[in-house]
């Protein structure tokens, strides 16, 4: 390690999430007078100045060598200089920091995109920000990656975040940071936005031994074996299936043990790893998730957390009508991501009709019955589908949602802490149950308040001694919510502070602020089911990214109960 850099192992929770880029497209609208230029060279500064101020956004994220002390597999570990150096040549760029004309490779100006809703699908992830969904951590992952894009009457900013390093919590404080310095450097003043981020920016905040004490200041001397099964859930893993990644195994060690000396020299095996190790991954890698899903997982091969043995519905009379199974299209690989709009008027009502307490005496949020509308309808839709496939009587539905777990903690270590402090959310009930119209809205928003409010600190601190006794982070199996099946993972940043994220009003219009986030999903569409609760909406209301194929959009927007409460924008 050269003198005057950083080297800190990532934290536990930060191995449990996926190790994948976030990626996402901030729509900046620019000012008639303002020159491209003007705006690059905002962003520019504005960016040098927030990593000035948190200098592992320069750094990198590798795997941890076996010869550090109690290595286990699978660890990581982030290397970033203790104060960063922006290049001497002011015309060199930050490696992290790229700029594109885009309308050399698209039609659109600004106001076509907004036109159209903003869609998702528009153009490839990679052409707005180069960050691979999977990244080779074996040859170092920077943890930041932008790219500025500029279209006629506006720029769109692709940014990408390593997801091990950060939630969306420390996210949205790296974003509010740069904001908050661009608009100090475009009006040439001390921004008060500035001082106010730079107080929440403590050394603490960055600290990844924070999990530890907050750990450590709670713990009642409970064990492993007096985890619950809840404890697995909040983790996101299987109690039945994953019992590897808490044994060690010498002989898996030591093949590992070479396997990751390998890598420090060969990292390209990386890529190679991936593919054959992870069907998610590979599925990612490829889009081939259909090839995939038939050879790894038969028929009859439950696996969480999808389950269930799903039967074709290729035996099955034809939905139009006299064709042939033959003469019927083929569904595409790849869903779209469909955006929808929940209006002010239509969220109170959603909430007023769903109004409830739970068995806990806790009362059903607006965030609960977001959560429960897209899962119902979403589930029918795809159960009802043209390509869809027949589940038993006994189906479970399961649904996953990321909650931030710092809130737990009355610790005042987690208030800042931009690392992960994540734990799964998850409700299930009968597939025939919740797609039922016997079944009340009401009811399915219920089930998801009961699973929101068993994020105790209790169960969250079980959680934590069950992820402290992974031995082996390679064997995890990530939850993801695959293609087949009846699963469903819903993000909500509904709580995200847009309003915050101000770059200044001087270069950018909009009074300085963004016109829409949109999460590039090229990367979940190939493999999984995705839906993502955006921040709200300046002019009132909120927006819902959700993964469907194009048979499964047909069926939602014939949906009556849906069509009450969202309105369809754009694919």
């Amino acid at each position: 390690m050269a003198e005057g850099s950083v080297c800190s192992q990532l934290a536990i929770p930060d191995v449990l999430v996926p190790p994948i880029y976030v990626r996402a497209i901030i729509y900046l609208p620019i000012q008639p007078s303002v020159t491209p230029d003007e705006v690059y060279s905002t962003l520019r500064q504005g960016l040098i100045k927030t990593m000035h101020q948190i200098p592992l956004l320069s750094g990198k994220v590798f795997l941890r060598p076996p010869s550090s002390p109690g290595w286990i597999p699978g660890q990581l570990e982030l290397r970033h200089d203790d104060t960063w150096n922006p290049p001497t040549d002011p015309r060199v760029d930050p490696r992290q920091l790229h700029r594109k004309d885009l309308s050399k490779e698209i039609s659109y100006t600004y106001k076509d995109l907004k036109d159209l809703g903003f869609p998702c699908n528009l153009f490839e992830d990679d052409i707005v920000v180069v960050a691979p969904f999977v990244p080779n951590v074996a040859a170092g992952t920077d943890v930041f990656r932008a790219q500025v894009n500029f279209v006629e009457g506006g720029c769109l900013l692709g940014v990408a975040f390593y997801h091990p390093v950060a939630d969306a919590f420390g996210m949205a404080l790296i974003m509010q940071a740069w904001a908050a310095h661009c608009n100090a450097v475009s009006s040439l003043e001390v921004s008060w936005q500035a001082e106010e981020i730079a107080k929440r920016l403590q050394s603490n905040t960055w600290d990844r031994g924070i999990v530890t004490r907050v750990f450590d200041e709670h713990d009642d001397g409970s064990t492993l074996e007096h985890v619950t099964p809840a404890a697995w859930t909040m983790v996101g893993l299987d109690k039945k299936l994953q019992q590897n990644c808490l044994k060690v195994q010498p002989m898996d060690r030591i093949l590992k043990h070479l396997l990751f000396l390998t890598l420090s020299i060969l990292p390209i095996l990386f890529d190679v790893l991936v593919v054959l190790e992870h069907v998610d991954w590979r599925a990612l890698k490829t889009a081939a998730y259909s090839a995939v899903m038939s050879t790894a997982f038969p028929p009859g091969s439950s696996k969480r957390p999808n389950g269930g043995s799903p039967v074709t519905r290729d035996h099955l009379p034809s939905k139009d009508g006299d064709l042939d199974q033959q003469d019927r299209p083929e569904r595409p690989k790849m869903q779209s991501s469909c955006v929808f709009y929940i209006s002010t008027t239509q969220f109170a009502q959603l909430k007023k009709d769903l109004k409830g307490i739970d068995r806990r005496g806790a009362a059903i949020s607006g965030n609960d019955a977001i959560l429960a509308l897209f899962w119902r309808c979403s589930l029918r839709a795809r159960v009802n589908a043209r390509h869809a496939v027949t589940y038993p009587q006994d189906q479970i539905s399961l649904l996953q949602c990321p909650t931030d777990a710092r809130g737990v903690y009355s610790s005042s270590h987690t208030t800042n802490y931009t690392g992960n402090f994540l734990v799964l959310s998850e409700a299930s009930h009968p597939l025939h149950k919740l797609i039922s119209e016997e079944t009340s809205l009401q009811e399915i928003a219920l089930l998801v308040r009961e699973s929101s409010s068993a994020m105790t600190r209790e169960n969250v601190h079980q959680a934590l001694i069950l992820a402290r006794e992974i031995k082996d982070y390679t064997a995890i199996d990530f939850a993801f919510t695959r293609v087949e099946g009846t699963a469903m993972e819903i993000t909500s940043l509904a709580g995200f502070p847009a309003e915050q994220f101000n770059l200044g009003d001087r270069v950018f219009a909009n009074g300085g602020r963004a016109e829409r986030l949109r999460p590039l999903m090229a990367g979940f569409n190939g493999a999984h089911r995705t839906c993502i609760i955006l921040p709200k909406l300046q002019q009132g209301g909120l927006e819902v990214v959700v993964s469907l194929f194009a048979d499964e959009l047909e069926e939602l927007l014939r949906d009556e109960e849906f069509g009450r409460y969202a309105k369809f924008v754009c694919n």
